[in-house]
């Protein structure tokens, strides 16, 4: 991993996924107060972004082992 270059190990790093329309899915995610994202993001060090408008999902991680 030391010798891979930064295009490389930034593409891996960011995934995103498309949520399916008018489920809760959402919600569950999130969780109760957000309990459900700091849960997965403190001990992965990848944060999770969620875009309302477009209704997708955004894992994004600074670290390509995380």
């Amino acid at each position: 991993m030391e010798r891979a270059q930064a295009d490389v190990s930034a593409e891996r790093t960011v995934s995103q996924f498309d949520l399916p329309k008018g489920n809760n899915v959402k919600g569950r995610i999130i969780g109760h107060e957000g309990k459900n994202i700091r849960a997965f993001e403190n001990p992965t060090g990848i944060r999770i972004l969620i875009d309302e408008e477009a209704n997708t999902v955004t894992l994004r991680g600074f670290n390509p082992i995380n």
